[in-house]
């Protein structure tokens, strides 16, 4: 506890103009704190992006002595993260984005691991899970909870996780450990996906632990599968191009492979690294492939498509539900978005 706020715990929203998220997570963990009695402070860390956030949190009837503020950065998710922490007034810390709604002991379930984990430089990451209706009624979003659900035995048992499974959205550490080992989510990371796995690299660089919490958020991520595409190129572009290349000595060096690479329930990451490395000492280097390069990408791109419309027109249909479709999917388009040069605004959202 922070003796001079008297704060027991900081939950960091970044937060943009999700007014009604906001309002129902104050809802939901002031519930939680009118029955635990902590004394919780909630920052809504905006980039000016609502002028009505204020308001509406003041017209909430709230149980609990539950405090917020709205502070204002740049419109940069990695900065409005670090932002958030710089800004608490507890050393405990807990990371949910704004369209993450907290299950039931979600605050109890953080504050108990992180009790659990006090010295000894853990960085905590929760469950997420998906709407159970929304999941009833679309298959890609049955996807979506099925690639976490991959994981719940990890995190039944409390186990290590893979720097890749960390997820920002959901996650609880000490701001002492952050400001003193000067661990923070890197800011040259500005569009979609991998600044978790980022900090999560950078956490065990720095002798951090990545441990599992059960405490679970249900995501409101509505995306269509069409927006999943561009979301799974902008990975690709941040992975091959920006994670890789910022990491690649650390990757490539055997000593580290137990850090990198731990199989959990069959998820096994090797191939992505693998690849990565292949790509920039040979293909990209190699001119005289490059009409070969050429078919592949645009022979994925019509693949990819193809797949699109098809998992489109299954969607509602639950008996036509196939994970590993998805999961080619995901493979097609990463192949076409490492041959591709067209670049993707950060706001295609």
């Amino acid at each position: 506890m922070n003796k001079e706020s008297n704060i027991d715990l900081t939950v960091i929203v970044p937060f943009y103009k999700r007014d009604e998220y906001a309002k129902r997570i104050m809802q939901i963990l002031d519930k939680e704190v009118d029955k635990l009695k902590f004394n919780v402070e909630v920052i809504f860390s905006d980039s000016n992006s609502s002028v009505t956030l204020e308001n509406n949190l003041k017209n909430i009837s709230y149980l609990s002595n539950i405090k917020y503020r709205v502070i204002n950065t740049k419109n940069e998710l990695s900065t409005k993260r670090n932002f958030g922490i710089k800004n608490s007034k507890s050393d405990k810390i807990i990371l949910i984005d704004d369209d993450c709604f907290p299950k039931d002991k979600f605050l109890e379930n953080h504050n108990f691991t992180l009790e659990k984990n006090k010295n000894k430089k853990m960085i905590n990451s929760g469950i997420v899970t998906f709407d159970k209706d929304l999941i009833n009624e679309s298959n890609f979003i049955r996807y979506k909870d099925q690639r976490h659900r991959n994981l719940d035995f990890v995190y039944n048992n409390n186990d290590k996780l893979n720097l890749h499974n960390i997820v920002a959205m959901n996650l609880s550490c000490y701001k002492s450990d952050i400001i003193e080992h000067n661990l923070w989510f890197d800011e040259d990371y500005k569009t979609y996906g991998l600044e978790d796995t980022q900090f999560a690299l950078d956490a065990l660089k720095k002798g951090f632990a990545l441990k599992t919490s059960n405490a679970a958020i249900i995501h409101q991520d509505s995306t269509s599968i069409d927006v999943f595409f561009y979301k799974i190129k902008l990975f690709t572009y941040n992975y091959f191009f920006k994670f890789y290349l910022k990491n690649s000595d650390f990757i490539n060096d055997k000593k580290n492979l137990d850090l990198i690479i731990i199989n959990q329930n069959n998820l096994n990451y090797s191939p992505l690294i693998k690849f990565a490395k292949i790509y920039h000492n040979h293909l990209k280097k190699n001119y005289l492939i490059l009409p070969f390069i050429f078919m592949i990408k645009n022979l994925a791109l019509f693949i990819a498509k193809i797949l699109i419309k098809t998992l489109k027109m299954m969607d509602k249909k639950k008996n036509l539900y196939f994970y590993p479709l998805y999961k080619f999917l995901t493979i097609i388009t990463i192949i076409h978005s490492l041959f591709s040069k067209k670049n993707i605004p950060k706001d295609f959202i």
